[in-house]
């Protein structure tokens, strides 16, 4: 029996309403139980919008365009 992941985001991109162009174009993650992940890159990079998206604030809170899973 293979364990389902804890969180999977599969080819997932996003576009804030009002933003030419995407957030997040592509993203693929998947976070197996008990692992520890750390997400860091530059400012302006996507890092907020993919934990507003674990979260569920994207699409729930704000507005946008998802696709993917």
């Amino acid at each position: 029996m293979v364990a389902e992941p804890m969180i999977e985001i599969a080819e997932v991109s996003w576009r804030y309403a009002g933003a030419a162009a995407p957030t997040l174009n592509g993203l693929n993650l998947r976070i197996e139980r008990g692992q520890t992940v750390v997400l860091c890159g530059g400012s302006g990079s996507g890092k907020s919008t993919v934990l507003r998206l674990v979260n569920g604030l994207v699409p729930h809170f704000h507005r946008g365009v998802l696709e993917g899973t």
